[in-house]
Order: structure tokens, then sequence, then C-alpha cells
């Protein structure tokens, strides 16, 4: 069992503003919906969120493992403007077919590791580049036990370096995934490039297909990607 809330945040509260770019304490301020968890209940309790602003309209969703005490959370909030409505909770017990097909949204920070001249695994470093980001989902697809519609891409370098995934290339044919890429690294939502903290914030819009239903449902419970204090990670899905 799963509990996905919906909150509507108040665009004009200056903590929601704050908060939406330092993502680091809007988890902080979630963590009060929690109260009363040990350290490992609350890892277990495995709390994802993503922030939707579609049109002006700000929707926190929040999905754990755990009941949210939003109750406990608006006595914390102590009158402050944060919402514009009482939040919103369902349960959900996931449940899932082989070859079911479904739409997803997924906010994630694609990243890789580049390997050392010793075969060990560098340091994290983002991917911005939107062929890289769909290379980045086709991989993680195989991973959580989902597969996603592609189509065959040609990359060339064209008079300029063609680097892709760290490494210099004249040509790279790939197939990837045909989803709607949306970069976030607006300078607001996420720390820009200038910043002590990186993050390479993509939402990802489409369709998959249910390959392996308990890594699938595995990843929707626990998140996909790194960065899930910072609001990445939640894979939402709905029926087509």
């Amino acid at each position: 069992m799963i509990f996905i809330s919906m909150l509507r945040l108040d665009p004009m509260s200056r903590r929601v503003q704050t908060e939406l770019s330092r993502c680091y304490e809007m988890h902080r301020t979630l963590c009060h919906a929690f109260p009363n968890l040990s350290g490992d209940e609350w890892t277990a309790a495995r709390v994802l969120f993503r922030v939707d602003d579609d049109g002006g309209s700000l929707k926190l969703l929040v999905q754990s493992k755990h009941e949210p005490d939003w109750h406990a959370f608006s006595h914390h909030l102590n009158g402050a403007r944060y919402l514009l409505a009482t939040p919103q909770v369902k349960e959900w017990e996931p449940q899932f077919r082989t070859s079911q097909t479904l739409r997803f949204r997924l906010l994630a920070n694609p990243t890789f590791r580049p390997k050392k001249n010793d075969g060990s695994d560098g340091e994290r470093r983002g991917l911005y580049r939107e062929a890289e980001r769909l290379d980045w989902l086709a991989r993680q697809s195989t991973r959580c036990g989902f597969a996603l519609p592609q189509s065959r891409t040609t990359l060339r370098r064209n008079g300029v370096p063609l680097i892709f995934r760290g490494r210099p290339h004249d040509e790279l044919t790939l197939d990837l995934p045909t989803c709607q890429v949306i970069d976030l690294n607006d300078g607001r939502r996420f720390p820009s490039s200038d910043r002590k903290i990186q993050f390479s914030a993509a939402r990802f819009d489409g369709v998959l297909q249910v390959t392996d239903v308990e890594l699938f449902r595995h990843a929707l419970e626990n998140g996909i990607g790194a960065a899930k204090g910072f609001g990445f990670g939640l894979l939402s899905v709905a029926p087509i």
C-alpha cells in the first residue's frame, strides 16, 4: 500500500517561492507530515515528491509508504501561507500486468559516472543534452521493468565536438525513446550551473509498457535516479 497526496501550493507564499528554488527545504518541510518516525521508519516510508507547474497552478505530489498526517503538517505551518486547499490523499495498492501500457510522468536528475583510468567509477556528472537524457531514460527502463517506444537516431559531429556521456565521437547511432523531454534547468526551479549544487533537471512525459511487474513496482515505490530528497525520481502512471 502506498499513499499519494496532492497539495495545491500558494504561488504567492514567500516560503513556497523559496522552497521552489531550494528543493531540499521543501523536503524538510514535508518531514512534518510524518511526525515521530524513527530514522529507520523514515527511511522505510520512502517519501517522494514532485512539483508540477501547469500554467501557474502549483501542485505538489507526495508519495509515501507511510500514511501522512497533514493535520500535524498544518499545525507546523502555524497559519503561514503555504497551501490553497486541504491536501487530498488516496490509498493505492499498485497492481500491474506484463505488457500493460500506461501514460507516465517522471521528473528526474539524469546523471552518469565516467570511468577512471583504473576502471573505477568517477564523480557523478549531470547529463544536459536531450539525446543523453533520453539514453539515460532508456537505460533506466531496462533496470526498472518497463519499455519505451524508440526511434533510431544518428548524431554527427558536424564540425563541432560530439561529446556523449563524457566521450568524444565522430558519429553515434542510438535507439532513443520517443517521449517528451522538458528541460527544467531554468535557474528558478533548480540551481543553475553556477551554483554550488547542480542538477540535470528534466521532465519526461510519454507512454511505457510494463515488462517486469516486480521490477516496475519496485521502481514506482522507491523512485528512479539520484537526488530523490530534492524532488526527483517520482514516477507517476495512469491508464491510457
